[in-house]
C-alpha cells in the first residue's frame, strides 16, 4: 500500500522526477490521524502561537536553488519520499520492518570546526566548566544523562554555564524551557535552529542545549536541526497540522538529577 505525499507540501520539478523514477509519484492527500502516537505519549501538541512564521524569501535570480534533503520511508503499510524528516521518522518509528534512507543529499554548507578551550557539563556526574575533554569526558562517558557542550573560550563556557545555573538548568528542572528563547550566549552559529516534534516540550529552540534538554533519554524523541528561523518555524507548523508533533512525559531521573 503506497501513502502519498501530502497535497500541501510543495513538489519542484526535481522532486517530481525523482518520484517518477522511483514509483512512488501517487497523488493524493494524507490525513493527519493516519499517523498514530506512540502509546506514551500524553497528548497531540497544539499549534501554539509562536509557529506563525513569516514565508522564506525567494532566491534572487540567477542563484541556485538550494537542494533538499529527500527521505524514502517504508514500513509494512505505508511507504513514500518527503522532504520532511517529521512525516518519514512518524511513519516508521516503533514499527518492526520499517525503515528510512536518504535518496537526495541536501546542498552541503561550508563549516568549520574550530578548536576547544573549554567544555562545559550541564548534566552528569559532575557539572561544572573543564578545561580539557579528558576532564570532561569522565563527568559524561556512561552516565545515564549526559549533555554538554564544548566552546571556543573559557570565557564563552563560563558564561554558558553561569547562564544556565541562573535559570537552573543544572538542575534538570525542564518544566521552564520555552521554545524560541533567543538570549541564551552559548550558540555561535546564528544561522542555526533545533525543532523538537516530539519531547518534553515540542517547539522551535534557539539552542542546541535546549532542544537536548527536551529530548535526550527520552524514548522515541525526534528532532532535527534546520538553518534559517523561517525554515524552522515552516516546518514545525507544518509537523503540527500533519499531526506529527506530541508531548513525551520525561523519565523519572530527569527529576532526581
Amino acid at each position: 500500500m503506497t501513502t502519498p505525499i501530502p497535497e500541501d507540501d510543495e513538489l519542484d520539478p526535481d522532486f517530481l522526477n525523482l518520484l517518477e523514477q522511483l514509483d512512488l509519484s501517487d497523488a493524493g492527500q494524507r490525513s493527519p490521524s493516519s499517523v498514530p502516537c506512540p502509546p506514551h505519549t500524553l497528548s497531540s501538541a497544539p499549534a501554539p502561537a509562536l509557529i506563525a512564521g513569516r514565508t522564506p524569501p525567494a532566491p534572487l535570480p540567477g542563484s541556485p536553488s538550494p537542494r533538499v534533503t529527500l527521505y524514502q520511508f517504508e514500513s509494512p503499510t505505508r511507504r513514500g519520499i518527503t522532504p520532511h524528516w517529521s512525516l518519514a521518522a512518524t511513519s516508521t518509528q516503533g514499527i518492526s520492518y520499517s525503515g528510512v534512507r536518504v535518496v537526495q543529499a541536501g546542498s552541503p554548507r561550508k563549516t568549520t570546526r574550530a578548536k576547544k578551550a573549554a567544555y562545559t557539563v550541564f548534566c552528569g556526574r559532575e557539572t561544572g566548566v573543564f578545561r580539557t575533554w579528558a576532564e570532561a569526558s569522565a563527568q559524561v562517558t556512561g552516565a545515564s544523562c549526559s549533555i554538554y557542550r564544548g566552546y571556543c573560550t573559557v570565557d564563552e563556557a563560563r558564561d554558558a554555564f553561569a547562564y544556565a545555573v541562573a535559570h537552573h538548568w543544572p538542575s534538570m528542572d525542564l518544566s521552564s524551557f520555552n521554545p524560541l528563547n533567543g538570549s541564551e550566549p552559548f550558540d555561535n552559529d546564528n544561522d542555526k535552529w533545533y525543532v523538537v516534534y516530539k519531547g518534553i516540550t515540542p517547539g522551535v529552540y534557539r539552542s542546541h542545549l535546549e532542544c537536548q534538554l527536551n529530548t535526550v533519554g527520552i524514548s522515541k524523541a525526534l528532532h532535527e536541526s534546520v538553518h534559517g528561523r523561517d525554515t524552522a518555524m515552516e516546518k514545525y507548523a507544518r509537523a503540527v497540522r500533519q499531526g506529527e508533533v506530541s508531548f513525551i512525559s520525561p523519565p523519572d531521573y530527569h527529576n532526581v538529577l
